[in-house]
């Protein structure tokens, strides 16, 4: 199974690229709102990866493996009134009903998998709670051990690579979205901008496409009411959240989050990494189409089933140069400090 993920640095065109990618019957595509965030959130792959294979250590690689273990139930289980543990542990991710029904139980099989040996032995380096660390200062006021046991595991480095392809692999090959047809599955921001190259490696074979937005764009769009909006946006939620995520409230701290991660993906140099502009796609959707196709090794205008239906390019035109009605004094700022990422095409 090959996979794709599709990203965007915020507000950049993400979910226009996910549209598009719905029309080709190749791709398996999951909902536009759901995002596979277990590589880079904190506790996930990206760190169990820093602590067992880049660098080992003991004390880290055992911290992280406990660290993925709670997050499988957090992300994996849909909140249920029925059953008191997925209420309490959930998350919101819902991981089992928006992926695959056996997310959680595949997850806890592959940790078991790295594991070379276990013991339970004393273990200064577990950040106990509060509760435990005085409960063991009481037990030993009273005469009794003042201390408690951890279970440490001393996990396979030689072998975390393969495993984690396999479980990713096994993730994806029975994601509730395949079909018969299915060439690529798709995932929604699973990859960190930061390590486009250690997220690639963590997949038999995957490719990494970014989305790319003119940042003055960006901006305007969080205040342009003339725009084009998906259905799953129109809500009052998606509107605070997006304004609130990009740091908007302050024109400073909006063009600095925006030269930070722009900055960042410049570096990165793969050929699995493919960055396409959202101008691109809605002005030259031809040429975007054959680029990618050329990207991934396929002629994707063979499999272009529903062309335009999910992604019209003529609608999304209304996106496109809002900047433009943006007084001088804001443009100068931008100019200031974001020109050399501005789109480059006219």
């Amino acid at each position: 199974m090959k996979h794709i993920d599709i990203a965007g640095l915020g507000h950049t065109g993400k979910e226009a690229l996910s549209d598009f990618c719905r029309e080709f019957e190749i791709f398996a595509v999951p909902h536009p709102t759901f995002e596979f965030n277990l590589l880079r959130m904190p506790g996930g792959l990206l760190d169990l990866k820093k602590s067992i294979y880049d660098n080992w250590s003991m004390i880290l690689s055992n911290s992280e493996y406990e660290r993925f273990k709670n997050n499988i139930n957090r992300v994996g289980y849909k909140a249920s009134f029925k059953n008191f543990k997925k209420l309490w542990l959930s998350n919101g991710f819902n991981y089992e009903t928006e992926l695959n029904q056996n997310f959680t139980d595949i997850s806890h099989k592959y940790l078991e998998s790295l594991v070379l040996l276990s013991e339970e032995t004393f273990w200064p380096f577990d950040l106990k709670s509060p509760f435990e660390v005085n409960f063991n200062r009481f037990k030993k006021l009273i005469g009794l051990k003042g201390y408690s046991k951890s279970k440490i595991r001393l996990l396979d480095k030689d072998k975390f690579l393969l495993r984690t392809r396999d479980y990713l692999d096994d993730i994806y090959v029975n994601s509730k979205y395949l079909n018969n047809k299915t060439v690529f599955s798709v995932s929604h921001n699973a990859f960190d901008p930061n390590r486009i190259d250690d997220c690639l490696d963590m997949f038999h074979d995957a490719y990494s496409i970014i989305v790319l937005r003119d940042p003055r764009d960006v901006y305007a769009s969080l205040f342009e009411k003339n725009t084009y909006i998906p259905k799953y946006e129109q809500n009052q939620f998606f509107k605070n959240h997006k304004f609130s995520f990009l740091m908007a409230n302050s024109l400073k701290n909006f063009l600095l989050r925006q030269e930070f991660l722009n900055i960042s993906i410049s570096k990165t140099k793969n050929k699995k990494f493919l960055k396409i502009w959202f101008e691109d796609l809605v002005i030259n959707y031809d040429e975007t189409l054959d680029k990618i196709s050329s990207f991934l090794g396929i002629n994707l205008r063979n499999y272009h089933k529903n062309k335009k239906k999910f992604f019209d390019p003529n609608i999304s035109r209304k996106n496109i140069n809002l900047w433009n009605k943006f007084d001088n004094k804001i443009l100068k700022q931008f100019d200031a400090n974001l020109s050399q990422f501005y789109y480059p095409g006219k």
